[in-house]
């Protein structure tokens, strides 16, 4: 099937060089419909046309952008936006309150309080992506999180 999608996608092809396509997951249903994901050059994304012919059927392509990362706040350190942020300036590295110059203490995140930076993105606290959405921790989980970082101290 993927080597009839390449010879129906060549017209887009000339426009828009494409790196990757193939079937996405909801096509792996009984339904007579599927979607496909076509992998391009971002530079070359307003080239690609709105609507295109693939197997004799008119479809609508939807550009999908990058997902946003999740924003790790520049003051605190928290999990959010440091416009917003009205807490006080701390060390990346060790937690404490900013300090000039390089910190040599040792690494304690600040949201775990595991021995790590707190922007460490392996830390135990950072939300998570669950379906395309930022899930943050319960509180409850959070405290056995932390719990638990102490314990490394």
């Amino acid at each position: 099937m993927d080597s009839l999608l390449q010879k129906e996608l060549v017209h887009i092809r000339d426009t828009v060089p494409i790196r990757d396509m193939g079937w996405t997951r909801r096509s792996q249903n009984d339904k007579p419909y599927g979607y496909i994901r076509i992998c391009g050059p971002e530079s070359k994304a307003g080239k690609s046309p709105s609507r295109h012919g693939i197997f004799g059927e008119v479809v609508s392509i939807q550009r999908i952008r990058k997902r946003d990362l999740i924003v790790v706040c520049t003051q605190c350190h928290g999990f959010h936006a440091a416009r917003t942020c009205t807490r006080s300036l701390k060390c990346l590295n060790c937690g404490m309150e900013a300090h000039d110059g390089s910190c040599d203490r040792t690494p304690k995140c600040l949201n775990c309080l595991g021995p790590h930076c707190s922007n460490d993105p392996l830390c135990p606290a950072r939300p998570r992506r669950l379906n395309g959405v930022f899930v943050r921790l319960t509180g409850v989980k959070l405290k056995q999180i932390r719990a638990a970082g102490r314990k490394d101290f």
